[in-house]
C-alpha cells in the first residue's frame, strides 16, 4: 500500500514546486505489475515545463497489455508552454 502526502514538492529538487497527495497500491510480479492509485495536485510546478493549478485523479493501470487501463483525471488552468 502507497500513501504518499508531499505538501512541499520543492524539497526533493528536480523542479518541483506544489503538492501530491497519492494513496492505492502497487502489487504483482515485476513481468504483471498492477497499480491502483488516487489522488491529488495542487498548484504543481515541473520548472517552466508543465503548471496545474489543480489535478484530481484516479489509475488502474499494468504493463501487462491484457490487463485494463484506467484513467480518470479533473483538473483546471493545466498549461503545457510552447
Amino acid at each position: 500500500n502507497l500513501d504518499i502526502n508531499t505538501p512541499e514538492l520543492e524539497k526533493f529538487g528536480f523542479g518541483l514546486n506544489g503538492l501530491l497527495a497519492a494513496r492505492g497500491s502497487i502489487a504483482g510480479e515485476p513481468s504483471k505489475i498492477e497499480a491502483n492509485l488516487s489522488g491529488q495536485e495542487r498548484n504543481l510546478r515541473l520548472s517552466s515545463t508543465l503548471q496545474v493549478n489543480n489535478l484530481d485523479f484516479k489509475l488502474q493501470c499494468s504493463p501487462d497489455y491484457n490487463r485494463p487501463l484506467n484513467v480518470e483525471l479533473q483538473g483546471n488552468k493545466i498549461i503545457i508552454p510552447g
